[in-house]
């Protein structure tokens, strides 16, 4: 392995240790793992739980738009999720 490349993995981990927690907080409140199975599970039902709540909502309203801000941030966190899976 070249250089370059253990280079540019060191600075891959140090930016994603930098984006990403380490914990994750369910809805029940238990702290687990961030990335493991149980974690995803927890973050598609809130996504599931925010989408509904957004449809309930009348188009162009602040709730709206509220709500899809918080989907577009737990979708991110899904992404992190994915890619830190065990």
């Amino acid at each position: 392995m070249s250089i370059e490349n253990k280079l540019r993995r060191c600075i891959q981990s140090i930016i994603s240790e930098g984006t990403t927690p380490e914990e994750h907080v369910t809805m029940t409140g238990m702290v687990i793992p961030f990335g493991c199975e149980e974690c995803i599970d927890d973050i598609h039902l809130r996504i599931a739980d925010a989408s509904m709540q957004r449809d309930r909502c009348s188009r162009g309203s602040t709730d709206r738009s509220s709500l899809n801000g918080v989907l577009a941030m737990l979708r991110r966190l899904l992404r992190a999720a994915n890619k830190r899976q065990f």
